[in-house]
């Protein structure tokens, strides 16, 4: 995770800092990627209520753990953010 935040760091982007995610879609990609909360949660430094709250829209999550989970579940960082603007059918990035 260090790693991660110096280089977001050095690109200006403060990787502590906390975004919006689409809560429903979040747990879609998980769910279809074959992670379980636990699994997701330990990958990204994360207690599994938190990506449980996430998934439910009652959290957030830092930039830099939200990189890590795009990540991990293989789809650019953009399909997991709030998009007002995207349907229910909007593509849920790689196979």
């Amino acid at each position: 995770m260090r790693f991660l935040k110096a280089v977001l760091n050095e690109a200006g982007v403060d990787a502590g800092r906390r975004v919006a995610v689409n809560a429903e879609r979040f747990a879609q990609i998980r769910e279809l990627r074959s992670h379980t909360q636990q699994d997701l949660a330990a990958a990204i430094g994360v207690k599994p209520a938190v990506i449980s709250h996430v998934e439910q829209g009652r959290n957030s999550l830092s930039v830099g753990r939200l990189v890590l989970a795009a990540t991990l579940l293989d789809v650019p960082l953009s399909q997991l953010l709030y998009e007002p603007e995207a349907g229910p059918d909007s593509d849920l990035g790689r196979g």
